[in-house]
């Protein structure tokens, strides 16, 4: 019988205990290391993940010292959105010739962002014989990963387009003060221009995974932001939304080439979103301006949150990334990831 992969969690928050408990539910993954910052250091990590039965690794906040006296794989990483704060947490792990995982918004395509650290992570990853991946959902799946292997079938492409609307009731207070939610339209508007109020991130860096994967070159890119005001009163499981405040957001990020609009992402998150009043259904639908054109809907919990599927995608991805070429690699250059026993 093969040995299981073993893996370091950097990172115990919501994301990172979500992925702890999946990790327990495979067959061929343990995990044998733990980094936290402050609550549950010292103790087990079944405490912080809430199960009973003892795992056996004590969480600690000196991610080196895991590194380097932790014999590991790969690493999870859970604990950043940058991609400089990214590296300043896992380049102790690459040292250690440890594979990378992130679900770092900016580490999908962090040449957009920070060249010189992307360097260093590919340099390092290569020098070091494993490689570096940011995956999620989006990015990583629903607005890149997704539509171009559905470009594998036709014959020729013009245009991708993919609209995603997501619910975010289920979501906790924190995310909703991230987007604004319940804020007058005036207090939303002061949130997006000084920073408070950070909607979603990632668009550039998806609309350009998938121009790479396509071959083409993207000469701009626009992307609009605008909040949605509630005309109706809406009860959630963490809070009330009143009419005339804000319900959610809107955002387009649209990637041109030779001076034509040929890929094209939109999201939109709302508490509890209703057909009469916001004209939207819960979904991602991909469009596909081509030979033939193509139009897939993808429906359910899939479609309805962001969460589960983003750990899924971390996790499910680390075989292919464990066969992978050594350096720092987009999605689209890995094989497809299915789901583990």
């Amino acid at each position: 019988m093969a040995s299981k992969t073993r893996v370091i969690l950097m990172g115990i928050g919501e994301m990172g205990g979500q992925a702890a408990r999946l990790i327990l539910e495979k067959q061929n993954f343990e995990i044998v290391g733990a980094i936290g910052h402050k609550r549950g250091v010292g103790e087990d990590l079944s405490k912080m993940i809430n199960i009973d039965k003892k795992i056996g690794v004590i969480v600690s906040s000196d991610a080196r010292e895991v590194y380097s006296s932790v014999e590991a794989d790969i690493v999870l990483h859970f604990a950043a959105s940058t991609i400089k704060d990214t590296f300043s947490q896992v380049e102790g792990a690459l040292e250690t010739r440890k594979n990378v995982i992130t679900i770092a918004e900016e580490a999908s395509f962090p040449w957009l962002t920070e060249i010189e650290v992307a360097e260093k992570i590919d340099s390092l990853a290569k020098e070091k014989g494993v490689t570096f991946v940011g995956t999620g959902v989006n990015p990583g799946f629903m607005f890149d990963y997704l539509p171009i292997t559905m470009t594998g079938a036709l014959k020729k492409v013009n245009k991708i387009r993919v609209v995603r609307v997501v619910d975010f009731s289920r979501y906790g207070p924190a995310v909703w003060e991230h987007i604004g939610v319940g804020k007058s339209p005036e207090s939303f508007k002061e949130g997006l221009s000084n920073g408070d109020i950070v909607l979603h991130v990632g668009l550039e860096q998806t609309v350009n995974i998938t121009a790479k994967a396509m071959g083409w070159i993207i000469d701009d890119f626009k992307e609009s932001q605008e909040g949605l005001v509630s005309k109706s009163k809406r009860k959630a499981k963490y809070g009330m939304v009143d009419p005339g405040t804000m319900c959610g957001f809107k955002q387009i990020g649209t990637g041109y080439a030779n001076g034509k609009d040929v890929i094209i992402q939109e999201i939109t998150g709302l508490i509890l979103p209703n057909i009469g009043e916001d004209g939207v259904t819960v979904g991602t639908y991909i469009m596909i301006d081509g030979e033939p054109n193509v139009k897939v809907s993808i429906e359910g919990e899939l479609a309805e949150q962001g969460g589960w599927a983003t750990v899924a995608r971390a996790v499910n991805s680390i075989p292919q990334v464990l066969k992978a070429q050594p350096g720092l690699l987009t999605v689209d250059q890995l094989p497809p990831s299915p789901c583990c026993p």
